[in-house]
Formats: C-alpha cells, sequence, structure tokens
C-alpha cells in the first residue's frame, strides 16, 4: 500500500504500462526543451537570485533558508501580456490534460517503468507541455499577483531547469535498472482553481535482498478533470 494525504497508496499493478523502448544514454531536456518558451532576459533574472525549492515551484522570501536579502524582479509586461505573448508563440492551445494516466498511482508506475526502461520519450508524455502549462497550470497559480508574482516565461524556465536536473540525476543513477517500485506517498493535496496539485511525493523500491529505500525522483504532480500528469521532475537525488 501507499501513502496518500497521509496513506500509503499501493503501486501494485500500475506500473507496466508505459515500458517503452530503451534510449540508452538518451538524457532529459525538460519539458521546455520541446516547444517550450524561453528569451534571453531569463538567465539574467535567475543570476539574480530567483528562489526555488526541492519539488520545483519557486518559493517565497519567508519560507527560503537565512542568506542574501532576495532580489524581487518585476517583469517588463503585465501578467496578462505575459500570457498572451507566451501563447503567441505556441503551435497550439490545451483545453485539457493529455498522455498523462487516469490516477495518481497510475502516473507514479508509469514513471518507474519509464525510468526503469530509460525511456525519455515516456517520461516527457508524462510532463506537462509548454500548452499545458499556460493554458490549464499557470493561470490559477499564485504566481499571477502580488506579492508571489512572477511571468510564465520566467516559472517555465525554471521549472524546466529544475526538472532537466533532477530526471538527468535520476536517470543517471537508476536508469535501465529494475529498482523493485513498491509504493508511493505524498503530502497532503493542495487546490488552486480546477486543479489538485500534490507535492512532497516519495517511492519506497525494495531491492532483490528485501531491503527497502525511500527515494525523492519527481516533483509535483497536478489533476485536472481526473487526469493526472507531472508539473515537473525536480528531486533531491
Amino acid at each position: 500500500m501507499a501513502r496518500q494525504a497521509g496513506r500509503w497508496v499501493d503501486g501494485g499493478g500500475a506500473r507496466g504500462a508505459a515500458g517503452g523502448v530503451a534510449n540508452g544514454g538518451a538524457r532529459w531536456a525538460g519539458p521546455g526543451a520541446a516547444g517550450g518558451v524561453a528569451r534571453a532576459g531569463v538567465l539574467a533574472v535567475l543570476a539574480l537570485g530567483v528562489i526555488g525549492c526541492s519539488d520545483g515551484a519557486p518559493r517565497d522570501a519567508s519560507a527560503a533558508a537565512p542568506g542574501p536579502s532576495p532580489v524581487y524582479v518585476d517583469s517588463i509586461f503585465p501578467i496578462e501580456e505575459g500570457i498572451r505573448r507566451f501563447k503567441a508563440e505556441l503551435p497550439d492551445s490545451a483545453g485539457a490534460l493529455s498522455g498523462g494516466a487516469a490516477s495518481a498511482e497510475a502516473l507514479v508506475g508509469q514513471f518507474m517503468a519509464a525510468l526503469e526502461g530509460r525511456d525519455v520519450e515516456a517520461l516527457a508524455q508524462l510532463a506537462i507541455s509548454p500548452a499545458e502549462f499556460i493554458h490549464l497550470y499557470y493561470p490559477h497559480t499564485r504566481f499571477t499577483a502580488k506579492p508571489y508574482e512572477m511571468g510564465p516565461d520566467l516559472l517555465w524556465f525554471q521549472l524546466g531547469n529544475y526538472g532537466s536536473k533532477g530526471m538527468n540525476r535520476a536517470l543517471d543513477r537508476f536508469g535501465g535498472r529494475s529498482l523493485g517500485y513498491v509504493d508511493h506517498a505524498c503530502d497532503e493535496d493542495t487546490i488552486e482553481g480546477p486543479n489538485r496539485l500534490r507535492s512532497g511525493c516519495v517511492v519506497r523500491v525494495r531491492d532483490e535482498d528485501g531491503a527497502t529505500q525511500t527515494l525523492s525522483l519527481f516533483g509535483q504532480m497536478i489533476e485536472r478533470d481526473g487526469m493526472w500528469k507531472f508539473i515537473n521532475y525536480a528531486n533531491s537525488l
């Protein structure tokens, strides 16, 4: 069984849906690498000290570790204009999540199968696309209003940056190996408009000798209208 909102939720039977074809030494480039939006100014903003957290979502200054005072960067454009520009650079829109799973348990199972198979294409399908980010996720986040205001370009870039690093660490350490997935556990859900977000997830795996290990392998999950996907693959490896 495995913990969901304080309980363990069984992982049995959910893993085989995305076996996929092994990709050898393939590397994960992050959700923003294919069709994402990136502007040169984003790199400069990150260098100024945007604060991040272990699940890949930016965190406000009150939750950051002690250190230099954070630098707050106002976007050149209002949020509404940032959303319009982001959408304008995409070839399509999104009215619903697609390519994920019908339950969190199935999503984690598919993720574990893809990781074991080094199936980078399957991993990409399980994470939100740029269109899903801007049409379904971002408009309902706290980052559209002060004091947490952050333009969609910067937030997408930051999610992709943390996620690609985390996924490559996971592929380097566990890709192509049989992990013996047992179950997973997450913190309490949070609700943002029509979206259910699930954070703080860990998985338990069991080796051939029966010893178990708890691993952080991915970041937040999102559920909307019965479909689950990953927001990104940030982890604490």
